[in-house]
């Protein structure tokens, strides 16, 4: 199409400004149409939250044994990599699960300190006696 030639060379000021206004008018319906899709994308995502529908991962259901197994864990009777056998999870799982279970409890997390939602954390030094 020579109205949209994109060498500036050949172009007289009056192509250049049609071929400027042309590619002005397909960006913007090309934002109009982005938008309608993101509004049409969350009005279906409403409607189906409405009926049910659950979106994403299900959650992880923690093993029967887990309780004792993390206790076991915690005061360092049996290692991760055996807890995690034990339980049959992989690395990652168990961790997260830890994190949950002992934010549940209101401890803070065994293995990386971290504190329940509900507290607030200690800052990383205080410098206020310096």
């Amino acid at each position: 199409m020579p109205i949209l030639n994109t060498d500036n060379r050949i172009l007289s000021l009056t192509d250049k400004f049609t071929r400027d206004i042309t590619l002005l008018g397909q960006a913007f319906n090309a934002e109009q149409e982005w938008h309608n899709i993101k509004n049409n994308q969350a009005q279906g995502i409403a409607v189906a939250k409405k009926v049910g529908i659950q979106f994403g991962r299900p959650k992880l259901e923690y093993p029967e044994n887990f309780s004792d197994t993390y206790n076991k864990w915690k005061n360092k009777e049996i290692t991760p990599a055996t807890a995690m056998e034990i339980l049959g999870l992989k690395k990652t799982n168990f961790y997260k699960m830890v994190k949950e279970f002992s934010e549940e409890r209101g401890e803070i997390c065994p293995h990386r300190h971290h504190y329940p939602l509900n507290q607030k954390t200690k800052p990383a030094h205080d410098y206020s006696h310096e």
